[in-house]
């Protein structure tokens, strides 16, 4: 939906998706994991996108969701492997993400300054949501660009503030002893430079 005399616009999705049979990969005490199929799941939940004109140079989007992914039935064999109600591994049920983009010239060339914020809520990667979790973060990126004609140049920095969270917990190697985990790329800075011809 358009509105403000087109400077802004505004879509919702409202979904929900039934999973049958969906594969999981579950770890018993034995210490050797294995996929099975879980059943039923059912993931639900709203998504918002705004992206609004706020002046004739700076434009600001605003991204967010918040959904719920659970078993709808216990998995089969045993329960201690997830039970009817669980959250599914690896979902955050809070995302949001905002972008803000400055538009200017500057030596009678193009210039571009962009920042883009994410949140991540928290979530675990096992259905007894125990151990180390994931998310409940934020990163912040950086962007400049300049249209030389041909040349376009653009130099960023990702992850400014070089936060250190984890991405996923590798939780099958528990019962060896042996631990492993993936966490956000640190803070990374770089320049792009491409040619058009």
């Amino acid at each position: 939906k358009s509105f403000a005399d087109d400077r802004a616009s505004l879509s919702a999705t409202i979904y929900r998706v039934n999973w049958d049979g969906m594969p999981v990969r579950i770890s018993p005490p034995c210490g050797f994991s294995f996929a099975l199929n879980a059943g039923r799941a059912r993931s639900e939940g709203v998504e918002l996108e705004l992206r609004t004109i706020l002046s004739e140079n700076v434009r600001l989007d605003i991204t967010t969701s918040y959904g719920e992914s659970k078993l709808k039935e216990d998995i089969p064999l045993s329960s201690d492997f997830g039970s009817d109600g669980d959250n599914l591994p690896g979902s955050a049920d809070f995302n949001v993400s905002l972008g803000l983009e400055y538009l200017f010239s500057f030596a009678g060339h193009n210039m571009l300054a962009r920042a883009d914020y994410s949140y991540v809520g928290d979530y675990y990667h096992n259905f007894s949501e125990t151990g180390q979790s994931s998310g409940g973060y934020s990163q912040l990126n950086l962007k400049g660009s300049l249209d030389l004609d041909e040349f376009d140049i653009e130099i960023f920095v990702n992850n400014i503030t070089n936060a250190n969270e984890f991405t996923w917990v590798e939780t099958s190697l528990n019962a060896f002893g042996a631990h492993r985990a993936y966490r956000l790329r640190p803070r990374t800075v770089g320049v792009n430079l491409s040619y058009s011809f």
